[in-house]
């Protein structure tokens, strides 16, 4: 059974408190070396340039031709608010 059955909202609860800390995946998450972790993986998740490709197609709305992709992709990165 999920929290529904109990009243309870996923977006009115901390993930901490949802999870059962002394399961033993929980467990394992508090024991592992983040930092190393990150430090050698951070070459292979590294925000790198990718090439443009140009698309030209019909679309219901009528013809599109332009670019898409290149540059740095901004996912993962905190968003600037104001």
């Amino acid at each position: 059974m999920g929290l529904a059955h109990v009243g309870v909202s996923i977006f009115s609860c901390r993930l901490y408190q949802m999870i059962d800390l002394r399961r033993a995946l929980a467990v394992l998450a508090t024991r592992l070396l983040w930092a190393s972790i990150e430090a050698a993986l951070a070459h292979i998740l590294a925000h790198r340039p990718r090439p443009t490709k140009r698309v030209a197609s019909m679309v219901l709305a009528g013809a599109f031709d332009g670019d898409f992709g290149g540059g740095i992709s901004q996912a993962g990165h905190a968003r600037r608010c104001g």
